[in-house]
């Protein structure tokens, strides 16, 4: 388990370390810049750090994280109560809804097959009249992301968030698009949830869809695509 921390003071770092040093010798940390400020509007998103931290941590962590690797991006303010597994098929607290069905449902994330917990974002950005997330605009005009037929098809496979399981080479090339698009989604929509639409663009650009699944999370018992059926 890696902790991605962007932006520490020397005096941080040093404290993170001999922190670190105290607990399971499987826990890490690695250090990253601070990117929270918009280099066009020089505003603070927080966010930023999320996908360049993550793409930053692929491309210099020692010892590297080699293709074939599965990797879960988390949250911090996550609480676990079950282990995280890349195995979804065959699994008895595997939980899909709406437009996912049992027949969705592959073995396991190996390249080409992503997973991750619903949220209920949509996809509002496949109707093109959406000018605040304008998939032109963002993914460029010859982008599979243009190639999504309707808001369903994007929901099913990209109204996602964290957890996310991927393997390597496909989290290494959709945090590239990821980096790219949450600049262009932040232009127009200046929000808490640009980071994530991005990665959804990012995702449906690389022409990854995503297993999206319930029981990864739950956080509100009145939310609907959660875990609570479990």
């Amino acid at each position: 388990m890696t902790r991605i921390a962007s932006g520490c003071t020397e005096d941080k770092k040093a404290k993170l370390v001999d922190l670190y040093k105290t607990l399971h010798p499987k826990y890490h940390i690695h250090f990253t810049p601070d990117y929270k400020t918009d280099a066009k509007t020089k505003k603070k998103y927080e966010f930023y750090n999320k996908p360049f931290g993550m793409l930053h941590w692929l491309e210099n962590a020692d010892p590297p994280i080699l293709n074939g690797t599965i990797i879960a991006l988390v949250d911090p303010d996550f609480v676990f109560l079950r282990p995280l597994t890349p195995e979804m098929a065959g699994q008895t607290n595997t939980i899909v809804s709406g437009a996912v069905t049992n027949a969705d449902i592959f073995e396991r994330v190996k390249p080409g097959r992503a997973v991750a917990q619903q949220y209920g974002l949509g996809a509002p950005w496949v109707q093109d009249s959406n000018r605040e997330l304008n998939r032109t605009r963002i993914c460029g005009p010859h982008s599979p992301c243009l190639r999504v037929p309707s808001q369903r098809d994007g929901s099913k496979y990209y109204s996602v968030g964290a957890p996310y399981i991927l393997e390597r080479s496909d989290m290494y090339r959709l945090a590239q698009s990821w980096v790219r698009f949450v600049p262009r989604v932040y232009e127009g929509y200046p929000d808490l949830l640009a980071e994530m639409f991005a990665y959804s663009m990012a995702a449906a650009h690389e022409n990854l869809p995503h297993l999206r699944v319930d029981h990864f999370m739950v956080s509100n018992i009145d939310a609907g695509g959660e875990g609570w059926p479990w």
